[in-house]
């Protein structure tokens, strides 16, 4: 590899960063749980939406990063990006306590940055709630 043609972004290293950022901010989140209840739970379920529109957002970046597709896995309390043909788990986000999530259906993204699995992600905390919905086709991310 020469150093002219030498570029970070073709090594991997952005999609790193991405994975290792929500992996320490997961781990804030969870630990700071029962800090963030006494904010109220408004403002839980609001940060914590982000985190998931944001997990959804590296997901399509590691598709088009690594070049394979990504799907999605929600359970009520994580969501799981994995690579779409190994299965191989790339990243977890956990949820805080008392906030729970659910989708209508697993989602992913090709390797191109479309949608392979288009749906709707609901962040429930007590009666706050946020959505957050993949669209078809390029799959624009939208937080409601």
């Amino acid at each position: 590899m020469s150093s002219e043609n030498f570029c970070w972004a073709n090594t991997g290293t952005a999609l790193l960063e991405w994975v290792l950022v929500l992996a320490l901010v997961s781990t804030v989140m969870v630990s700071l749980g029962s800090g963030m209840m006494s904010a109220g739970p408004a403002l839980q379920n609001r940060v914590t939406g982000v985190l998931v529109y944001q997990f959804l957002s590296t997901a399509r970046q590691a598709a088009m990063a690594l070049g394979t597709d990504t799907v999605i896995t929600v359970s009520p309390t994580a969501l799981v990006l994995k690579n779409g043909q190994t299965q191989t788990i790339l990243t977890t986000l956990f949820t805080p306590r008392g906030t729970t999530i659910r989708s209508n259906q697993n989602l992913g993204f090709k390797a191109n940055g479309n949608s392979k699995f288009a749906g709707t992600v609901w962040v429930e905390t007590g009666r706050a709630q946020t959505v957050i919905t993949v669209g078809v086709g390029f799959g624009q991310i939208r937080m409601h």
